[in-house]
């Protein structure tokens, strides 16, 4: 866990950084997280209102939920809220998708819930929050990174549990590549 952002359960447990989700039409956003016993319900990132227009990844109930502009994406996978087992959650996004769904939410690299075409997050350029909402529920513990790409990349599991990230063929403009 080296030098992890620790966050805690209150108004002034949140990082602020700048908009960063406004009006991207791709992106991949990775956060790599211990949640605790007191994450049953949390809001870990959000932008803007997720429920309405904004981004977001919530725990609720032990499972993670990913929020673009109203849309939801939900974890079937129960969360370990021990305090010491890390999680990966990924979520992509691209505008009109030519090989599937738009959004997708990844826990621990397998692929867990999708939604088909929801609009992008559109915040008006609301500060992009680490740990909560702006509002009650903040994450109380380790968040170990956060990766965003200007990019939609899809991680693979192999046989040998390395999480592996690829881009899909669609994305090569190329014509000497081919599959």
């Amino acid at each position: 866990a080296g030098y992890a952002a620790y966050t805690k359960a209150d108004a002034d447990g949140e990082i602020t950084a700048a908009s960063q989700m406004e009006d991207l039409t791709e992106y991949t956003f990775m956060v790599h997280l211990v949640p605790s016993s007191a994450d049953g319900t949390v809001w870990v990132i959000a932008e803007g209102n997720p429920t309405t227009n904004g981004f977001g990844i919530k725990i609720d109930g032990g499972y993670v939920k990913a929020y673009t502009s109203g849309s939801i994406a939900t974890g079937t996978t129960a969360l370990p809220l021990d305090g010491e087992t890390p999680v990966s959650i990924i979520v992509t996004y691209k505008e009109d998708s030519e090989i599937g769904p738009d959004f997708r939410l990844y826990i621990n690299g397998a692929l867990e819930d999708y939604v088909l075409a929801p609009d992008p997050c559109n915040t008006g350029g609301s500060s992009l929050i680490i740990g909560g909402s702006g509002s009650a529920g903040t994450y109380a513990g380790a968040i170990e990174e956060i990766v965003i790409y200007n990019d939609t990349i899809y991680p693979v599991v192999p046989t040998d549990g390395k999480i592996v990230i690829y881009k899909p063929m669609e994305e090569f403009t190329d014509s000497s590549v081919s599959a």
